[in-house]
């Protein structure tokens, strides 16, 4: 049975590129790698060999934005020891790094990436276009995600001139993203193992930022809903969400629920009451952004051509 075929007669840059992605897709096996917590910190976390690389080009923009807008270096230091005060240390000893700050910039851009793949089922190869408008957010608000991506902590790198330097980098990121599986999705928050490796890199372990097991998180959203009658919707709260790891094991347990009730995938009304199911916080806007890709990938099935939802994760 003929499952794809390509036509190499043309003498051109398109044609040997189309050659190139056609045999990684067969012979290099594009797009097996199933997508977990773990492949995506051990392929591209903030250590591994292509995030260091990642993570360098990053490092640079935000080096060269800073030096031309340094009334930034000042709010950003700013909301930073904001931040540290809040979490219980008071901003004694903790200065604002800036290598942890194209960190999490590098996570947050391959969090929008990683979200569109899944949104789309497959890896895309985006034009710069397409590119700015995932970093951006209008791309999320295009298919109706009206909250993903809103303007925090990063936003200003998120929009002209930064933007358009950040898209090669983006472009290599997207690339990398080409072999995994995005049509097949684990119950698990993805970033979780990514949080806690950045945590080893800065002070989120001091300020009491850590890692929710998948197995954990799961084990209290099924004892949690149990416990519900029957009749009765969740409506839970997790003042402390991080990345989202409760977040996603109870929308996962509720949908399984609401398919069992005879709502079928895409109803609105069950996108609905998984909106309800559970609301998230918390004061770490890289941890809001992971949670709420968390919980697009984790809805997508429920979301259809005509939805429009907030998703219910705030800083």
């Amino acid at each position: 049975v003929l499952i794809n075929k390509i036509d190499v007669s043309g003498q051109n840059p398109t044609a040997v590129s189309e050659l190139v992605d056609f045999l990684v897709r067969y012979l290099g096996r594009q797009g097996s790698r199933p997508l977990t917590a773990q492949t995506i910190a051990s392929d591209l976390g903030v250590d591994s060999l292509f995030g260091t690389e990642h993570v360098q080009a990053v490092g640079n923009l935000v080096d060269d934005a800073f030096a031309e807008r340094p009334e930034y270096s000042g709010l950003i230091e700013g909301l930073w020891l904001r931040f540290v005060a809040v979490a219980g240390s008071g901003g004694s000893g903790v200065e604002f790094d800036m290598a942890n700050y194209s960190d999490e910039l590098y996570l947050v851009t391959l969090s929008k990436l990683v979200c569109a793949n899944v949104l789309e089922r497959q890896a895309l190869r985006s034009s710069d276009a397409v590119l700015k408008c995932i970093l951006d957010g209008s791309y999320f608000r295009s298919l109706g995600l009206a909250n993903l991506v809103e303007y925090d902590y990063f936003g200003w790198l998120a929009e002209s001139p930064y933007v358009e330097k950040l898209l090669p980098a983006a472009g290599l990121i997207q690339e990398d993203l080409c072999a995994y599986d995005f049509e097949n999705l684990p119950p698990e928050d993805l970033f979780g193992c990514l949080m806690a490796q950045l945590g080893r890199r800065s002070h989120r372990l001091l300020l009491g930022q850590e890692f929710t097991p998948s197995w954990l998180c799961d084990a209290m959203a099924k004892k949690t809903l149990n416990s519900l009658p029957e009749d009765e919707s969740p409506r839970l709260v997790d003042m402390c969400c991080g990345s989202g790891g409760m977040v996603v094991a109870v929308c996962r347990r509720y949908s399984e629920r609401l398919k069992e009730s005879g709502l079928q995938l895409g109803e609105p009304a069950g996108l609905a009451r998984l909106t309800d199911a559970i609301t998230g916080f918390d004061i770490d806007p890289l941890a809001v952004l992971l949670a709420k890709v968390n919980w697009a990938v984790t809805n997508r099935d429920w979301l259809t051509e005509g939805s429009r939802v907030s998703i219910p994760v705030y800083h």
